[in-house]
């Protein structure tokens, strides 16, 4: 064999060949590129690790026409140290493979004690049913989905793209069983092709491609390597024989899938397994409160913030407010008095829509989706009508949509600029209610209060603490707690901490209050029976009828908020500064 091309175009279908060589194989003779060369097709370069594999034809001059086993990465060395304007000479000695540079100061010679009789070659495209997808189509579907597929292999299914089809709409989808991401493109269908449809059962066989295949024609279409126009890919499911070693099942068959983009043919076994019933997850953009926001903005906020997240907490909560999104972060820790302090960080950003609501994701599956689209893209983000733990649904105009399954625990933010409003709302009519009770009872002597109540009972009894209108007089600063989307005011006095009636709590308790502090599950439960917290069906959250005493700012804390935490930590006043530094700005003074 001996051949003659240019260079520069050689080395562009090398290297794409390259990427399906693999590094080790019980076959010693597919850690080459095979290459062919004959008078009618040129030379067709070849490379496969049995699983998935490439074959490219390339326009070259043939002087003699055979066959030889390349060594991909020394030829490629070999080849970039040929001068521009020259030509280069592949050619097939008795002393093995020599790469030449015309009328250049370059002669390799490789040895290879491979035969090439050894390697298994890539089929060409023949495949009568299949379809046929716009380059740009292909492109689009393949890398706004690659990204979502399962990492870690625990689950085989789940380790490719699943492609779908009915008649000429298709559909690409990924999940790694945190997000989904679907991609819905059209595609000629030739001869009745089928890639399967899962809506109402499970289809006899699944199209689930592997992501090395999918990388690999990634590549191929993007760069470009194989001529100057467009081309369309044709894209075929089909079961081939398969004879070369006894590894495989089901009688010497298996199901494959193969792409054809010009003079390029990909093959790839597809991935085993059964995918879900991705269309079940999907939630109802109907049923959902939406906004838009441009992505660059978005993708801007996300790529400041990312650097610095808490590893231990890769955490960010979109928030809702008006005619803006906040993005909320743990973004570092820091020494705070002999104890770790979380500093946080806030991103807001401009968007069109009027909804109130809040939803906790991985900044890294949001960072994913925003970075396959160009800045100037509109994002629709669709926040759950319901609770925090639905999935939140992000679409655009071009027939994408992704799924992120919310993380359960918010971060717990001071109040921002973009809630501040609504907050404030609430905060001042908690105020407005205090007030007037307070001037009802101007001049009376020492009455007691029936809507102040202290913690410190018996469970079968409740029983009433007074307080007087000189206590109302004598507290001075009021604190609130704004966070799992309730508002509670209180203020500390003698003896104890009291919260404001129409102050809310949340409604579900977490674990670790049962398990570290039973007395709040306990005061939460008397307090329910005794109507004293009552549902608002309309805010899911329970609201205080009456100001109640508790014995401290951290049970009340622990009440409200349904967790174990420290009271000195959360309680806040219209600054934002936390009680536990008021009460060291006090002390100092």
């Amino acid at each position: 064999m001996k051949i003659h091309f240019e260079p520069k175009d050689f080395l562009k279908v090398l290297r794409l060949v390259k990427s399906a060589v693999p590094k080790a194989n019980f076959v010693p003779a597919l850690r080459y590129v095979k290459i062919c060369a004959n008078f009618k097709d040129g030379a067709i370069l070849q490379a496969t690790d049995q699983e998935h594999g490439i074959r490219v034809r390339f326009d070259v001059d043939v002087s003699k026409p055979g066959c030889a086993l390349l060594p991909v990465k020394e030829a490629i060395d070999a080849l970039t140290t040929i001068p521009k304007g020259f030509k280069a000479t592949i050619e097939n000695t008795d002393d093995g493979i020599r790469v030449v540079g015309n009328l250049a100061d370059v002669d390799w010679c490789f040895a290879s004690e491979e035969s090439v009789d050894e390697f298994l070659d890539v089929a060409n495209f023949s495949a009568k049913a299949y379809h046929e997808v716009v380059e740009s189509d292909m492109l689009t579907a393949i890398q706004r989905t690659v990204f979502a597929v399962e990492k870690d292999g625990m689950r085989q299914a789940l380790s490719g793209v699943c492609f779908e089809s009915d008649g000429s709409t298709m559909y690409a989808v990924a999940t790694d069983g945190h997000r989904l991401a679907i991609q819905e493109f059209t595609g000629e269908c030739v001869g009745g092709h089928s890639l399967g449809l899962f809506v109402d059962k499970v289809p006899e066989r699944q199209t689930i491609v592997p992501v090395n295949a999918l990388k690999l024609l990634d590549k191929c279409l993007k760069e470009k390597v194989i001529g100057k126009f467009p081309y369309s890919v044709k894209m075929a499911v089909e079961d081939v024989t398969h004879n070369h070693n006894d590894r495989d099942d089901n009688e010497g068959t298996r199901r494959i899938v193969t792409f054809q983009y010009g003079d390029v043919i990909i093959f790839s076994r597809l991935v085993e397994g059964r995918y879900p019933k991705w269309r079940d997850i999907m939630p109802k953009s109907c049923l959902m409160h939406d906004i838009t926001v441009r992505n660059g903005e978005l993708k801007t906020a996300l790529k400041n913030i990312a650097p610095s997240l808490s590893k231990s907490d890769p955490h960010v909560d979109l928030v809702f407010a008006g005619h803006r999104l906040t993005l909320n972060a743990i973004v570092a820790k820091s020494p705070y008095n002999g104890a770790p302090k979380e500093v946080r960080g806030t991103v807001e950003i401009p968007c069109n829509g009027y909804i109130t609501g809040k939803v906790g994701v991985n900044p890294k599956f949001l960072l994913d989706v925003s970075s396959v689209f160009s800045d100037d893209v509109e994002l629709r983000l669709y926040l759950p009508d319901g609770k925090e733990s639905d999935p939140a649904l992000i679409e655009t105009d071009g027939n994408y949509s992704s799924v992120m399954m919310p993380l359960r625990d918010s971060v717990d933010m001071p109040i921002i600029p973009a809630a501040q409003a609504e907050r404030e709302r609430r905060e001042a009519e908690a105020k407005s209610e205090l007030e007037k009770r307070i001037a009802e009872n101007t001049g009376a002597e020492c009455e007691p209060e029936p809507d102040d109540i202290s913690d410190n009972r018996d469970d079968e009894d409740v029983q009433s603490q007074t307080m007087t209108t000189k206590n109302l007089f004598a507290q001075s600063e009021l604190l609130y707690i704004a966070a799992k989307n309730i508002t509670a005011l209180g203020y500390e006095i003698e003896g104890g901490f009291t919260v404001c009636k129409g102050s809310q709590a949340v409604v579900e308790e977490a674990p670790s209050l049962q398990k570290y502090y039973k007395n709040a599950t306990r005061i939460r439960k008397l307090l329910i029976e005794q109507g004293i917290l009552k549902m608002d069906t309309v805010k899911i959250a329970y609201v205080f009828t009456q100001n109640y005493m508790f014995d401290s700012e951290t049970h009340a804390a622990n009440v409200i908020l349904g967790v174990s935490t420290h009271g000195d930590e959360r309680w806040k006043d219209e600054c934002g500064t936390i009680l536990k530094e008021i009460r060291l700005r006090k002390a100092e003074s």
